[in-house]
């Protein structure tokens, strides 16, 4: 399962996520993409601190293939120095 937006917006974001905080305890700027795993299924939720952050950590799931490899379950995507680059981190 994919889920995609803000707690705030989406009830089962703030499901699993335990809040219906909008900015998710995010920094603005922060995009956030997290891989849960609930029993033998996986939800991997695309959320950020603003909808641009959302949009954003959206698009590094997209192109998900150009940042490879990246470990981990939990990334930060910020925008990166130049306009329409991201940075990746680990949680």
């Amino acid at each position: 399962m994919i889920l995609v937006g803000q707690a705030c917006t989406h009830p089962l974001i703030t499901e699993v996520l335990g809040t219906d905080d909008c900015d998710a305890g995010l920094e603005e700027g922060d995009g956030f993409v997290e891989v849960i795993q609930n029993g033998d299924r996986a939800i991997m939720i695309i959320t950020g601190y603003a909808p641009d952050d959302v949009v954003r950590a959206a698009r590094f799931v997209k192109y998900f293939d150009e940042f490879a490899p990246l470990e981990g379950t939990h990334l930060f995507v910020r925008e990166g120095d130049n306009p329409g680059m991201i940075t990746v981190s680990d949680y």
